[in-house]
């Protein structure tokens, strides 16, 4: 008699992992135009303050406590500090303007910038591009002033010009946005920077679900604000570009030999009898 605990237990895990957000695995990636990071992108480590630097889809801090969230139930052993840097209505320029006194005064070991949705604003221009990517120059060399000080970019959360939700469509905006995000990777090559990329996953999303459902939208009503799918969405893209996966925790019992196997967690007191198995099982890890 064996009971094979492993397969059983890895599976919940990842259904509570990825129940929101299962579109992503079911689009087909040979459409995706994703874009690709050749700078690694390690896991935040134990001690580490990391501050996002955002505008109001950072400020509403539902990406950012989720990362959070993953982090203390994944790696309870690893404690840190995560700070909320975000502004409603912030922009490249406006970001400049407070990085010191909103952000670097916290003494951040990384800072992670996503900013770009208020900077292409409805209508792009020459200058769009020219404002956006000097201060954003401007915000990468302030903070690597600091040679130990680790830098990561976001390519900002999509604007919904496809959705057939009832309000004023700014077509184009996210195509800006995009424009934006081909930049950042460049930059993100040349400066040795790791990119995330928001914007290609909930794209994906929307593709899947608006084909039968054309006012859909993994953004929101006001095709700017996720909603907690879609910010569901955003960390999984954040975690996966951490290169984190894997089961959360796994055990092994034979019941036959009385021998038990276990993966980030620990087995005590097994006892096998005809016709019950009864262990305790202490996980070093929770699943998300």
């Amino acid at each position: 008699m064996c009971f094979n605990f492993i397969r059983t237990y890895s599976l919940v895990i990842i259904g509570l992992l990825f129940t929101q957000i299962s579109p992503v695995c079911v689009a087909d990636p040979n459409e995706a135009d994703y874009f690709e990071s050749s700078v690694p992108f390690k896991p935040f480590d134990s001690g580490e303050r990391v501050a996002f630097l955002g505008d109001s889809i950072t400020a509403t801090g539902r990406y950012v406590r989720l990362i959070r969230l993953f982090y203390a139930t994944r790696f309870p052993d690893r404690p840190m500090r995560i700070y909320n840097c975000g502004v409603a209505g912030a922009s490249a320029p406006s970001s400049w303007s407070r990085i010191d006194a909103d952000c670097l005064h916290l003494d951040p070991t990384t800072v992670v910038i996503m900013l770009g949705m208020n900077d292409a604003g409805k209508t792009a221009t020459p200058q769009t591009y020219k404002r956006y990517q000097d201060y954003m120059t401007r915000l990468m060399d302030r903070i690597s002033e600091k040679p130990e000080r680790k830098l990561a970019l976001i390519v900002p959360s999509a604007y919904d010009q496809t959705s057939a939700i009832e309000i004023s469509n700014h077509r184009g905006r996210n195509d800006t946005i995009r424009n934006f995000g081909q930049w950042l990777v460049e930059q993100g090559d040349a400066r040795r920077v790791p990119v995330v990329d928001f914007n290609t996953p909930l794209l994906q999303v929307n593709a899947e679900r608006q084909v039968k459902h054309p006012a859909f939208s993994a953004i929101g009503k006001d095709r700017i604000h996720p909603g907690v799918s879609g910010h569901t969405v955003m960390v999984h893209s954040f975690v996966r570009a951490q290169g984190i996966k894997g089961p959360v925790a796994s055990i092994d019992i034979d019941a036959t030999t009385e021998t038990k196997k276990a993966h980030n967690a620990a087995i005590t007191k097994l006892k096998v009898a005809d016709d019950q198995v009864s262990f305790i099982y202490a996980p070093k890890a929770l699943p998300y």
